[in-house]
Formats: C-alpha cells, sequence, structure tokens
C-alpha cells in the first residue's frame, strides 16, 4: 500500500463485501481472494487519507461506512473539484483498471468527509485477480459499462456548453460551513450577474439554476444556495 497512511478497522463489524457493486454477484470463492488483497480501515471525520502530490493509483476504495472526499486539481487553472463518495460506491476503481499515470493520480486528494470505514485494495493484486478470474472481469466490464452510459446519456439535454459553464462558474463560488459542514454559496449571483460570470444567456443561467432546485442537487438558502449533491453538480459541469 506504499504512503497511504493506514489504521486498522474493527473486522468484527465490518460488512460483507458482497454487499457493494461491482461484487455482488460474484462467488464467495472470488470474494475471498479478493479480501486477500485489501485492507478493512477507518478514519476520522477530517482526516487526511493522500494528501495532493502522494496518492499514485497503487489501491482503490470501496467505501462501506460513512463517505469520502476527493479533491481533483487542475495544476494549469489551479481550480478544484471536489465529489463524495458515499457508502456503497467505490473510488478508483477506473484508476486501477487503467493503471493510471502516476503523474494524473499525484491531482487527487482524498480525506473523510465524515467518520469513515473503508477496503484500500490494492493494485497490483487486483489485476493479477481480473487476469486469473474471467468471472471478476465480466463483472467488471458490465458494471464500467452502465457507469458510462449512466455517465453519458444522463441529463443529455443539459449537458449543452452553457448550461455546463454555468455550473462550472457555480463550483468555483462554492464553500464549506464549518458548523453544518453543508456545501453552499453564502450569496448567490443574480441571474443577470451569472449569465454574464459565465458569458452566456441570461435564460441559460435561469434555467440552469431552476434545474439543480427541481432535481434536488441544490436548494434554495436565501440569500445563498445549499449544495445537496456535489456529485450530480461536478458531473453536470464537465
Amino acid at each position: 500500500m506504499t504512503n497511504i497512511p493506514l489504521k486498522k478497522g474493527d473486522n468484527n463489524h465490518r460488512p460483507s463485501l458482497k454487499e457493494f457493486k461491482p461484487f455482488e454477484l460474484l462467488t464467495d470463492r472470488v470474494i475471498s481472494a479478493i479480501e486477500e488483497a485489501m485492507d478493512f480501515r477507518t478514519y476520522k471525520s477530517g482526516e487526511t487519507i493522500a494528501s495532493l502530490n502522494q496518492y499514485e493509483g497503487e489501491s482503490f476504495f470501496i467505501v462501506a461506512a460513512g463517505s469520502l472526499k476527493i479533491t481533483i486539481a487542475n495544476p494549469i487553472t489551479n481550480e478544484m473539484m471536489i465529489s463524495t463518495i458515499n457508502a456503497g460506491d467505490a473510488f478508483g476503481l477506473d484508476v486501477v483498471l487503467a493503471d493510471c499515470d502516476i503523474e494524473i493520480c499525484k491531482n487527487i486528494g482524498i480525506n473523510a468527509d465524515s467518520d469513515v470505514s473503508v477496503w484500500i485494495v490494492d493494485a497490483h493484486a487486483f489485476r493479477q485477480l481480473i487476469h486469473d478470474r474471467p468471472s471478476l472481469a465480466k463483472t467488471l466490464l458490465f458494471f464500467l459499462a452502465k457507469d458510462t452510459v449512466k455517465a453519458r446519456y444522463s441529463h443529455v439535454e443539459l449537458k449543452s456548453a452553457p448550461e455546463q459553464r454555468v455550473y462550472s462558474k457555480l463550483l468555483e463560488n462554492i464553500q464549506r460551513n464549518d458548523i453544518t459542514g453543508f456545501w453552499h454559496i453564502e450569496t448567490m449571483p443574480k441571474h443577470r450577474e451569472l449569465a454574464n460570470l459565465a458569458n452566456v444567456e441570461e435564460v441559460d443561467a435561469a434555467r440552469a439554476v431552476a434545474y439543480l432546485i427541481q432535481e434536488k442537487i441544490a436548494q434554495r438558502n436565501y440569500p445563498g444556495l445549499i449544495i445537496v449533491d456535489m456529485e450530480a453538480l461536478n458531473h453536470l459541469a464537465r
């Protein structure tokens, strides 16, 4: 596991790996083989698991309880994209399968968004398992294909350039409330101001914000906005 700081988890209270996608349909024998390649760990809220320049794609994470905060830095623009990985989801599986370039991985930071329990799966051992276990390779193929379809074809009508620019501008103004832990924009710009910032028509800005409210990705908190689903907002801004 190289340089990622680890803390032993409570093995007596960890759920079965079969409870989580994409492993739910695998046989007990394959599950046991995966478990040999991983560690079960716990971290306190706010604790750094891998800081920028530390993560090298040597493992991926399955969240058993709590949530992770993933920060991806753009070294050219100095912008940050922040997302949350909740219980039942994984982070870094695609990185491990693609044997990601280390320099790309170093732009990723991983923190405990709450008290969190995770499986940390060794990349080298997992890739060897995929080679040796056709059922695991097939399961991952279908899982990643479904994920790709969801990302490519959901919200198709909203992912044109104007709306994307609006969402990107909103991301630049999001902060986290130290007391509540909510992601929020303290004071929302008016639609005309937002349109000018994003270089779009006012109607595009209004429609983009309305969509966030309608889909419960955000909620009004005058004079600001609370972001309920950071992952969805990041997805729309891409």
